[in-house]
């Protein structure tokens, strides 16, 4: 029983612990972070998903960039666009987020949101250019919540609710097309803060 509990609270703190060092590392991240796991956990139970899912799927799209602890400050908070080289070394934070969290059994179903929330419905992703189904689903989920985080925090807050239904469905469209019809119900949105 006691060591039932050991293991339950060491693996339940490694998301804690992360978090705390993409925290004092980023504060924009964790806070974007914070917004995709919300919206991760709402829809995850309102599609019903069991308990490991659930758990999954939060712990995915909690540390989806964690990798980005590892990019220089002076690219990833950068202002103005990325040269190609710059580019490529932002895309390497899906690498450093796998390495990060390679030890971890636990986070082993969070690895594949971290490794391939980066891929698009269309081939023209990165890391890999998955097609497609190929992309496993959890990770174009939090693709879609991600993108819808990054909208919301920035240049469409005052684009009101019809704004956000149209940027909810071409992000959950570029994820999964056939699922974009679905997005309807999920589109609460009274604050204007979240849209799933």
């Amino acid at each position: 029983m006691h060591r039932r509990k050991r293991e339950s609270d060491s693996t339940c703190s490694h998301p804690d612990v992360l978090s705390t060092a993409i925290g004092k590392r980023d504060a924009e991240t964790n806070a974007h972070n914070y917004r995709v796991a919300y919206d991760a956990a709402r829809v995850g139970e309102a599609l019903g998903l069991s308990s490991p899912q659930l758990q999954a799927l939060l712990a995915g799209s909690f540390l989806h960039d964690v990798g980005k602890i590892g990019i220089p400050d002076a690219i990833q908070h950068k202002p103005t666009p990325l040269s190609e080289a710059e580019f490529c070394v932002v895309c390497n934070n899906v690498a450093l987020g796998i390495e990060i969290t390679r030890r971890s059994s636990w986070l082993a179903a969070a690895r594949e949101m971290i490794e391939f929330h980066h891929e698009k419905f269309d081939g023209s992703g990165y890391l890999r250019g998955l097609r497609g189904e190929a992309t496993p689903l959890a990770a174009r989920a939090v693709a879609v919540f991600g993108g819808i985080a990054r909208q919301l925090d920035g240049e469409v807050c005052a684009a009101g609710e019809r704004g956000v239904e149209r940027i909810v469905h071409r992000l959950i469209d570029s994820a999964c097309p056939a699922g974009a019809d679905k997005g309807d119900r999920f589109i609460v949105a009274p604050t204007g803060r979240h849209a799933v």
